[in-house]
């Protein structure tokens, strides 16, 4: 089944061009990460997106750099065998497969503008549960 998480809209604050903001996941997301969804509200193109796991080992999931474009990205991770090798169909092309994860999420808005009050960053993660 799949399941989304809204982020609050993560209000950027700081200088234009320099303005942060970070929100973490009310609860632990558990599943296979299948899309995310950003909206960008007022934000200039020097804004960076990264979203990550909190605990030992973070796993980064999705980072945009230099970004105000609204999208949707699809995130995916090389697949390994049991000798930990990354998996290719002929020895050079990976195979891909979705994060799977349980743990809280973390965005974190960078280089952003955030003087005017109504610069926010609004991130929605899809799931399977």
């Amino acid at each position: 089944m799949i399941r989304t998480y809204r982020f609050d809209p993560i209000t950027t604050s700081g200088a234009d061009g320099s303005a942060a903001g970070t929100a973490t996941s009310t609860y632990p997301i558990t599943g296979e990460i299948k899309s995310v969804h950003v909206d960008y509200t007022n934000q200039p193109g020097t804004t960076d997106v990264t979203i990550a796991t909190t605990h030992a080992p973070a796993i980064t999931l999705l980072t945009l750099t230099d970004n105000a474009t609204d999208g949707l990205w699809h995130p995916r991770a090389i697949l390994h065998d049991a000798a930990g090798a990354a998996v290719t169909y002929d020895g050079t092309n990976e195979l891909y497969g979705c994060f799977v994860i349980d743990d809280y999420v973390k965005v974190t808005v960078a280089q952003a503008d955030g003087s005017g009050g109504d610069e926010t960053v609004q991130v929605t993660l899809f799931y399977e549960a």
